[in-house]
């Protein structure tokens, strides 16, 4: 009996750290966003912003295609890379960032799907975003 309740005890410490990181609620986007123009200020790069969230296949696939060796060195030297979460399920709302939708809406992204990035000086002026494949950037 004595082993069974400290094998019950082990299994709920391991799982509760998980539990509880899994329910913390995410920062406003605001907060981030003001961290990533301090960052591209102090490093003199842009900023690439990328609205995702946890479901997106493609928003997975984006970040795979930054994130591989052929350029993922261009990225890092020349942008501080921000994703701010939106558009998740009742279940996964605290994945979300307070406001994020609301900054998609502002850069262009309001009614298009994801992932929807956006280019970015260090004061949040757009140079262009997921629009841009004609050069329409109205």
């Amino acid at each position: 009996m004595k082993k069974q309740l400290l094998f019950l005890c082990l299994v709920i410490l391991a799982i509760l750290p998980t539990c509880l990181h899994a329910q913390e609620k995410a920062l406003p986007a605001q907060t981030i966003m003001a961290e990533a123009y301090k960052k591209a200020t102090e490093t003199n790069k842009k900023v690439l912003l990328i609205f995702h969230a946890s479901w997106c296949g493609w928003c997975k696939k984006m970040d795979a295609a930054i994130q591989d060796e052929t350029c993922q060195a261009f990225f890092n030297e020349n942008f501080v890379i921000v994703h701010l979460t939106v558009d998740e399920s009742a279940k996964k709302a605290y994945l979300e960032n307070e406001g994020a939708a609301n900054l998609r809406d502002t850069y262009g992204g309001k009614g298009l799907g994801l992932p929807y990035w956006a280019f970015l000086d260090n004061a949040g002026k757009v140079l262009g975003d997921a629009r841009m494949p004609n050069g329409d950037n109205t």
